[in-house]
């Protein structure tokens, strides 16, 4: 099954807050006209479900790295987040 508008809302809003559109058109190489498009039902949105699930890992695997580093209290060094391809 493809993304639903339902699918891609939800994932960029839990991902990226309100300016979720802005953000998720970058990662996902597209822009932001293109998502609005796919929102708004004008164009079908392909199907995402890969991607938007390792976007979703990639910021599980960053929390969880900052959750360890605040209970230890040992914040080794800056975050640096790399997009994904």
């Amino acid at each position: 099954m493809g993304t639903t508008r339902t699918t891609l809302e939800n994932v960029g809003q839990g991902l990226y807050g309100k300016r979720w559109k802005t953000e998720i058109a970058a990662d996902l190489g597209v822009q932001m006209r293109t998502v609005h498009r796919w929102i708004r039902e004008e164009n079908r949105i392909p199907d995402l479900n890969r991607k938007l699930n390792e976007l979703i890992i990639e910021r599980q695997m960053v929390l969880s790295a900052l959750e360890r580093e605040t209970q230890s209290g040992k914040i080794t060094k800056p975050l640096i987040v790399q997009k994904t391809a």
